[in-house]
């Protein structure tokens, strides 16, 4: 294709100012900013005691944790870092968070980091490369034998990102990375390595991306790859990472690596230059308004930073903003797209409720770890008046620093029953005014080394979801179990009596007269959704293989008064067939889109039930009980 004259012309700047592309780590920004409070403060308290058990990312982990790609090192900001290394042989230490006065609560947690370990694949078709094999959580090399390829072109843009789903997540991760042959059939010119990285990506899973591009041939002449190769580092704060990649290439530049060529110029300090070429930029443009041109002028001193509107801000315009000491969007906390939530949580320009609000969305779907949450809850500072009285602070003000104060308030509680008394008030609070899904995870990283016998009774069910949702499943297990034994804890046992069905499906057999004592209880204490939640909870335990006799499922009749999406009969049909023929890949990517992007908590009960089903169908019975886990917890059963 012939570029016209002003095209050239960009393309012989670009050219000649190309010795200044390879930006070094210490010209781009400074040490990392810490989130917290100033660093006057005392040094922070010593960690709780916590149980031996390593948390898992989910309800049910959707893999055996051997096999499961680790994720990678959190970034500080969007700022330049070396590019990702193997993960080390021992943990590497805990990075120092900011400091905190003796008084403030602290919750802590070993660190268990660490990088994806890549498979070498040989370098043959761009389409069936990846770094997970049989025995590292791939699906094996036939994932998609007798799958059209024009049908997973189509599928693959509607995975869902960050949608509040860990097993949803971790399958699609798996389905992404895993090497094994290309659909076959017709399709579209582009390849399926670029939609793949593309929704790597959305699922916030950067070091994937990497790793998938650089198991790729060398010198693949695919626009669309390499956009989504810099759009991972700029990301996860590699500017010079990315700015060496463009150096090296020897190709048309299309627009966005023309503006990003551009952002690196300025990035070594050569601004006439940059600004020459961004002038260039600007008479092609179609859209003058575009915040990049605004972007260059505020990193030249041409005036303040523009105010970007944007929920999804690409890697680029956040690195830009983070060069320019220029706030981020707040919107972009609520994207559903996991590199932005997870750049935004530890972006330093960011306000705290803006990285917090991020890496609580983020967390909840199993984009940002644990560690880094506790991390980031633990470098909040409050002032006295809201240690004193952290309830109060929540009552007034709640958000995602109150709901850190009140989660390291209870951690550092050495009483039992004030530890629990504080999270079953923090988890009430939640259900009223949000965060719920967040509270109920952190909370069981708190709950798990707790004694039982220690707890008031009413705090056990509670305690188990808690468990459950921080993917401590055996030791929710043994409050069940003991509760259960329990004739003073009947009240208990009946709350936990669907999570007991689901758990246990189908090994446990359907009680129809425990299951009309407790509708009958849901009926009284919450009769706007008792109905939706017995219709949820008998779709999950048939899907899971339990036999619900068809007076059960009647009774679950009533108005559905939570709205939900109905389910494409086209996808599910797909599905259903392709978990019958055992068309491995096929089926997730139609399980995984027949929930849709809303996760778990948003998909009709149809739906989820036909896609656990099928996961099961096909051999994922861990996985497809950690979504019908996922779904309960999120529904409050």
């Amino acid at each position: 294709m012939r570029s016209s004259r002003a095209e050239r012309g960009v393309l012989a700047a670009l050219a000649a100012a190309g010795v200044a592309l390879g930006v070094s780590a210490a010209a781009q920004v400074g040490p990392p900013i810490r989130l917290g409070p100033p660093a006057t403060q005392p040094a922070p308290l010593p960690k709780p005691p916590s149980a031996p058990q390593s948390p898992a990312p989910s309800p049910g982990p959707a893999e055996p944790e051997a096999a499961k790609p680790p994720e990678p090192q959190p970034p500080t900001a969007v700022e330049a870092a070396p590019a990702p290394q193997p993960a080390p042989t021992e943990p590497a230490p805990t990075p120092a968070t900011a400091s905190i006065t003796p008084e403030q609560p602290r919750l802590d947690l070993p660190r268990t980091l660490s990088g994806i370990e890549v498979t070498p694949v040989g370098a043959i078709d761009p389409d069936s490369v990846g770094v997970l094999g049989p025995h590292d959580g791939g699906f094996g090399p036939d994932l998609w034998q007798g799958t059209e390829r024009a049908l997973v072109e189509r599928l693959l843009p509607s995975l869902a990102g960050a949608n509040g789903s860990p097993t949803m997540r971790a399958l699609a991760r798996r389905l992404l990375l895993t090497q094994g042959a290309a659909p076959t059939g017709p399709g579209t010119a582009s390849g399926l390595l670029a939609l793949r990285v593309e929704r790597l990506i959305a699922l916030g899973d950067i070091a994937g991306a990497l790793d998938l591009v650089r198991a790729a041939p060398q010198r693949i002449a695919d626009d669309n790859v390499l956009r989504g190769e810099l759009e991972s580092l700029f990301y996860s704060g590699d500017v010079s990472g990315a700015c060496a990649r463009i150096r090296a290439q020897q190709r048309d530049a299309t627009p966005y690596l023309q503006r990003a060529s551009t952002f690196c110029i300025a990035q070594d300090g050569d601004m006439a230059r940059a600004a020459m070429v961004a002038g260039l930029l600007r008479e092609q443009a179609s859209d003058a308004g575009d915040p990049f041109f605004a972007l260059i002028d505020a990193l030249g001193g041409g005036g303040a930073p523009p105010v970007i509107d944007a929920r999804d801000p690409t890697g680029l315009q956040l690195a830009m903003l983070h060069a320019a000491h220029a706030a981020p969007p707040a919107a972009a906390a609520g994207s559903p797209n996991g590199a932005v939530l997870r750049a935004m949580a530890f972006l330093a320009e960011a306000p705290v409720e803006v990285r917090l609000a991020a890496a609580e969305r983020a967390y909840v779907s199993g984009v940002v770890t644990d560690d880094e949450l506790i991390e980031l809850y633990n470098a909040v500072g409050f002032p006295a008046e809201r240690i004193k009285a952290p309830f109060a602070a929540a009552e007034s003000e709640w958000g995602p620093s109150t709901r850190a104060l009140l989660i390291r308030t209870a951690a550092t509680q050495a009483n039992p029953a004030a530890r629990a008394e504080t999270l079953q008030r923090a988890l009430a609070l939640a259900a009223k005014k949000g965060g719920r899904d967040a509270l109920l995870r952190i909370g069981g990283i708190v709950v798990r080394d707790l004694d039982q016998g220690t707890v008031p009774r009413g705090f056990v069910p509670d305690a188990v979801r808690m468990l459950f949702a921080a993917g401590a499943n055996d030791t929710a297990a043994v409050w069940m179990q003991r509760v259960q034994v329990d004739p003073s804890a009947r009240d208990a046992a009946m709350a936990l009596w669907p999570l007991a069905e689901i758990a246990g499906a189908p090994t446990a057999a359907w009680d129809s007269d425990a299951y009309a004592n407790w509708l009958g209880a849901a009926r009284k204490t919450a009769p706007d959704t008792a109905d939706s939640r017995a219709a949820l909870l008998v779709s999950l335990c048939s899907a899971l293989g339990t036999t619900i006799p068809n007076t059960d499922w009647a009774a679950a009749m009533a108005t559905d008064s939570v709205p939900r999406p109905a389910p494409g009969p086209v996808v599910l049909r797909l599905l259903s067939q392709a978990a019958a023929e055992k068309r491995v890949g096929e089926t997730v990517l139609l399980a995984l889109v027949a929930v849709g992007e809303g996760g778990p908590a948003n998909a009709h009960p149809f739906a989820l039930a036909r896609a656990i089903s099928a996961l099961s169908a096909i051999g994922l019975d861990r996985e497809a009980r950690a979504l019908a886990l996922e779904a309960a917890l999120t529904a409050g059963l």
